[in-house]
């Protein structure tokens, strides 16, 4: 599964529309835990966490 904030196809994160590339994405975006870790996960209200997601959340 990867991150619910994730937009695949034009590779940016949901939460501000900023490309993610590299790092970023490998280790975070496309991983199946790793992207509850993300800076810019944790730092969202849960109202932001439910309103920006593109697929489901198992958190939420």
């Amino acid at each position: 599964m990867i991150c619910p904030y994730y937009n695949s196809d034009s590779k940016v994160c949901n939460f501000f529309g900023t490309y993610q590339g590299g790092y970023q994405k490998e280790n975070y975006c496309l991983s199946n835990d790793n992207w509850k870790r993300c800076a810019n996960y944790e730092k969202r209200s849960y109202d932001e966490k439910v309103s920006k997601r593109l697929r489901s959340n198992p958190e939420l």
